[in-house]
């Protein structure tokens, strides 16, 4: 999406912008990714039952954002960076953006994380977003 917008000069949006997508920051992942395999461990070694076939599955959401919010941040740092002539975001066409999965809702619920002990703490998506564009605009140059 922030490629695109640098592209256009302008941030942008597929559709309403309304779709919903679930995010997690990769150190938290990790910190699932280190709790799912000591409890397979755990399974495997018979410490505890193995579990039931589909209970295997373990979602990696730590909250939600709004892709048309994400859009309008972008705007507003991209213009203040120089790289957006208007910090507002616009809507375009998912063909257009070249990556239409963000026209999408992708939803998810951590409770068999949480059941493992897992508790994301790290800074959100809209927190991080303003570092994220700086090191993606680094590699532009």
């Amino acid at each position: 999406m922030a490629i695109i917008s640098i592209k256009h000069k302008q941030s942008v949006y597929v559709g309403k912008g309304t779709n919903v997508w679930g995010n997690v920051h990769i150190s938290d992942l990790v910190k699932l990714y280190e709790l799912v395999l000591q409890h397979a461990l755990s399974v495997r070694e018979g410490k505890i039952p193995r579990p039931p076939k589909f209970a295997n599955f373990y979602f990696g959401t730590a909250g939600e954002h709004v892709w048309g919010d994400i859009a309008k941040q972008i705007g507003t740092l991209l213009h203040k960076k120089g790289k957006a002539d208007t910090p507002e975001a616009r809507s375009i066409t998912a063909d257009e953006m070249q990556w239409p999965a963000v026209a999408t809702n992708s939803r998810s619920v951590a409770e068999r994380s949480r059941s493992l002990g897992w508790n994301p703490t790290a800074k959100s998506v809209h927190d991080t977003l303003e570092g994220d564009l700086d090191a993606l605009l680094a590699t532009l140059k």
